[in-house]
């Protein structure tokens, strides 16, 4: 299998646009000038070279510090799957999730969703022969 990457734009929510702000200001307040200058959306401030994209392997080592601090295992590969779970759960449409994580199949998008016990309980009570209404198949 062929992994194309390409631009694409990607709708984000109100809060993350607040908390890209707040990481701007971060950026500006450790790199002054040199924040204003580079095109890259995120860039590494706490690892050499300053300044510079940020690389997978940075992105890597951050989640790994983090989610040890927080006392979770957690990869960025989590933050896709419980995404993906979390637009299923509010009832988007599956063709929609799978646009977002920008997968060219739906069988990829299959991966990254996953039920848990509220679901599995959830679609039993859907069949549960006690709510039948009467005279109803």
């Amino acid at each position: 299998m062929e992994l194309v990457r390409q631009a694409r734009r990607v709708p984000v929510s109100a809060a993350l646009t607040r908390l890209y702000a707040d990481y701007q200001q971060e950026r500006w307040r450790l790199l002054g000038d040199a924040a204003e200058n580079s095109p890259f959306v995120f860039v590494n401030l706490y690892r050499s070279p300053l300044g510079t994209a940020m690389r997978p392997d940075g992105v890597e080592e951050l989640f790994e510090r983090l989610s040890r601090d927080a006392g979770i295992k957690a990869t960025p590969h989590t933050c896709r799957h419980t995404f993906a779970t979390h637009l299923v759960r509010a009832g988007v449409d599956r063709d929609v999730v799978q646009e977002l994580l920008g997968h060219a199949s739906p069988m990829s998008t299959a991966i990254y969703t996953h039920a848990d016990w509220s679901d599995l309980q959830a679609a039993v009570a859907a069949i549960d022969p006690s709510r039948r209404v009467a005279g109803a198949p």
